[in-house]
């Protein structure tokens, strides 16, 4: 019996084959391959006309004006993946009204591009925030916090760790977070603060294990840029700014 299983690279530009011939319930042999993918390989017609047809809906849902922005949404790499930026800040606001905790924060390197002046649809959304990360909300000490805030202020510029913050302000100096302040008061160690992030960071992502040990870890279940699609749409204007809340 032959068994065929294929897959496609992340970019899109081979197809993986892979035969399996099985005898008696075991692989008796197998071979496997790239197909490179070309304007060469004729389209299905059936396929072809399928593909289109979803592709439309598809394309109907991205186009669609959720917002506006009277200002430029600052999400290029050079920006949040190096200080605080109106986007940074707007998507994780965003985040914290949704969880209701202490702290948000989102690695700078998750955020992938910017949101220009005028309309905005879902489409520039999901191109923002491409990943399909989850939220996660848990509680760290506040000493988890310090290590997790020197850790953002340790990068170097450009770094995709580097944190866009809510609900904690801080200034970096020579390297360090200091000066840091949650809901207007100074960082308690012994205390406890609720977090809420992504499933990236959670994980360990960008070397940031402090999120493994946290307690009462709560995965939603639903996905950033649905939750940023959804405030988006109730906000109507989308209006940010840079108040201060990362300073060098």
């Amino acid at each position: 019996m032959l068994r065929r299983v294929s897959g496609r690279d992340a970019n899109g530009r081979h197809l993986g084959q892979l035969d399996a011939y099985i005898e008696a319930g075991d692989v008796a042999k197998h071979c496997g391959f790239l197909r490179t993918i070309n304007n060469e390989i004729s389209p299905d017609p059936e396929i072809a006309t399928l593909v289109t047809r979803y592709a439309q809906k598809v394309e109907a849902q991205l186009g669609e004006v959720i917002a506006t922005a009277p200002v430029h949404l600052a999400g290029e790499q050079e920006a949040v993946r190096s200080r605080e930026t109106n986007l940074g800040s707007l998507l994780c606001d965003i985040v914290r009204e949704y969880t209701h905790t202490d702290i948000v924060v989102l690695n700078g390197g998750g955020i992938r591009a910017p949101i220009a002046k005028g309309p905005i649809t879902t489409e520039d959304v999901l191109t923002v925030l491409p990943f399909g990360n989850d939220i996660v909300k848990l509680t760290l000490t506040g000493t988890q916090v310090r290590e997790m805030l020197e850790s953002s202020a340790s990068r170097a510029p450009g770094d995709g760790g580097f944190l866009q913050v809510s609900g904690v302000r801080f200034r970096i100096k020579s390297g360090k977070a200091v000066d840091i302040e949650v809901a207007g008061k100074p960082l308690d160690p012994t205390a406890e603060y609720t977090i809420a992030t992504t499933d990236f960071l959670y994980t360990g992502g960008d070397g940031y294990t402090m999120f493994e040990q946290g307690k009462d870890p709560y995965p939603y279940g639903v996905r950033l840029s649905a939750v940023v699609i959804e405030a988006f749409r109730e906000m109507g204007t989308v209006q940010a700014d840079v108040d201060g809340r990362i300073a060098r």
